[in-house]
């Protein structure tokens, strides 16, 4: 067993030390310095992921073939992985959307000022103690990307290089945030992203119910397009300005090396960024 271990953290340590530097200090309250000790920082964010990946299997084999009956039958082997897949996806995003709403208002109503005052950049930029609330659905968040990491390696494989890059970086960014306690501030508010995603997923299904372009998927999609535009362009926007202007101010602290610090800052800018592609995208 030691072994074992040893030769995991060999493998494993090195990628997020080339990214962030040694991981044996002291991180918040915790000393990650192996990969069990890695794993206990993480029970939520593996929970998560086990049982995202239960759910998915009892919705294969019971709740689907049970509940949408012979549409479900019809589909191809792809597209019952599919059906699975996102449902699993509205259950996350459901989830995600309600604690970091809840989390963020949490926040928002313990601040002692305005959002963009001066004092209220350490809390946007700086290194804090998660709290509990705020830790758990990102971990949460966590668990759902490894979950559908995991569900991509299992056939039938159809699954595009760039849904793994997406997943890789988004969950490793999460991951991050949580290990240095680093950002999650901003990250619990991109979890509000998520409360478009379920009508997204709508407009897969409706494809294969005989619901497409019935007057219910063209308010659905109505509803979409104006949930995506407030929580991803308009408060991404709105965020993204309040992140460069901390940027100003705040200190890096000494555990959250530079190369940690401009790779979460550029992931947040481009994930800020990226949005307003989907946005022309989705008009267009």
């Amino acid at each position: 067993m030691h072994t074992m271990q040893s030769l995991l953290d060999s493998v494993l340590f090195p990628p997020l030390q080339a990214v962030c530097g040694p991981l044996d200090a002291t991180v918040g309250l915790y000393v990650v310095d192996s990969l069990a000790a890695f794993a206990d920082r993480f029970q939520v964010a593996l929970t998560s992921a086990c049982l995202f990946i239960v759910t998915f299997h009892i919705l294969k084999w019971f709740v689907s073939p049970a509940v949408f009956g012979a549409t479900y039958a019809k589909l191809t082997p792809v597209d019952k992985f599919r059906w699975n897949e996102k449902l699993i996806s509205v259950i996350h995003a459901s989830i995600a959307t309600v604690g970091a709403a809840a989390s963020a208002w949490h926040t928002f109503s313990s601040l002692p000022d305005s959002l963009n005052s001066m004092t209220n950049y350490e809390l946007i930029l700086g290194v804090n103690n998660t709290p509990l609330h705020r830790d758990f659905f990102i971990q949460t968040s966590i668990g759902y990307f490894l979950s559908d990491l995991f569900l991509y390696t299992l056939p039938p494989i159809h699954h595009s290089a760039f849904e793994f890059f997406h997943h890789i970086v988004a969950g490793g960014s999460y991951t991050l945030g949580v290990y240095y306690q680093w950002g999650t501030w901003i990250q619990i508010n991109f979890l509000l992203n998520e409360v478009s995603t379920p009508f997204l997923q709508l407009t897969w299904f409706f494809r294969y119910t005989g619901l497409r372009h019935s007057p219910v998927d063209k308010t659905n999609r109505k509803v979409f397009a104006l949930l995506f535009f407030i929580s991803r362009v308009v408060w991404n926007s709105i965020f993204c300005w309040h992140v460069i202007q901390a940027l100003v101010y705040v200190a890096i602290d000494p555990w959250v090396t530079p190369r940690l610090f401009w790779v979460q800052v550029v992931l947040i800018i481009s994930h800020c960024s990226l949005q307003y592609f989907w946005f022309y995208r989705i008009m267009a």
